[in-house]
């Protein structure tokens, strides 16, 4: 079930003004966070329309969990965090949709919840292709290794 009125399911901007789409899942659409002050955040949003996990059957929930766990890895491998923060909101955007947030020791809101009120991080157009590239292929040899 899709709902044209929301920010995932149209896919519409602002959407694509905050993040770029990685890579669809069975049950998820991982997207890549265009603010990179945390390097490496992505985006896990349920491919329907959902609003709390609890409203989503049980097995699909388990599935969606797992390719959370997937991207979680993926991301690590990846970019190496001290920690992965995992948030789950909505109230501002009422679709089922994990916050993949990588931590530093040292580095922006360690200690703390991540912040989109500090300064934007950007990259260079090259670097986020080659960093939403790089991070497609290694969540496709995870699924691949996990079949």
């Amino acid at each position: 079930m899709r709902n044209e009125n929301c920010f995932y399911c149209s896919g519409k901007k602002p959407l694509s003004d905050l993040m770029t789409e990685v890579i669809q899942l069975n049950f998820s659409t991982v997207y890549f966070f265009l603010d990179q002050k945390n390097p490496g955040r992505c985006v896990i949003a349920y491919k329907d329309h959902y609003r709390e996990l609890y409203e989503i059957q049980e097995a699909d929930c388990c599935e969606y969990i797992k390719e959370v766990r997937i991207v979680a890895r993926a991301v690590s491998e990846l970019y190496t965090p001290d920690k992965l923060n995992y948030a789950i909101y909505g109230d501002g955007v009422p679709h089922l949709h994990l916050h993949l947030v990588p931590k530093y020791k040292d580095g922006v809101s360690w200690g703390g919840p991540f912040s989109d009120k500090l300064p934007v991080v950007h990259l260079s157009d090259e670097d986020y292709i080659s960093q939403i590239e790089q991070l497609r292929r290694h969540i496709s040899k995870i699924m691949e290794v996990n079949k």
